[in-house]
């Protein structure tokens, strides 16, 4: 019996994952900021917004270094 070659494909909806990442590591930066003062300078959310966005990110997407 030949063999047949089984194809599979799963779309994923790329926009929709990074959305909620991004959505993910907004609120967890503005936790962050928040965590140690109640009123954190904009450069302060900021950061920490970026850092954990960029986390969350990496736990959806593959960056390699290039």
């Amino acid at each position: 019996m030949p063999k047949r070659k089984l194809e599979n494909t799963i779309k994923l909806h790329v926009y929709f994952i990074v959305s909620d990442a991004v959505e993910r590591g907004c609120a967890a930066g503005i936790r962050k900021a928040h965590k140690h003062t109640n009123s954190p300078t904009i450069d302060d959310i900021s950061a920490a917004c970026h850092v954990a966005v960029m986390y969350a990110l990496e736990e959806v997407l593959n960056f390699e270094d290039q």
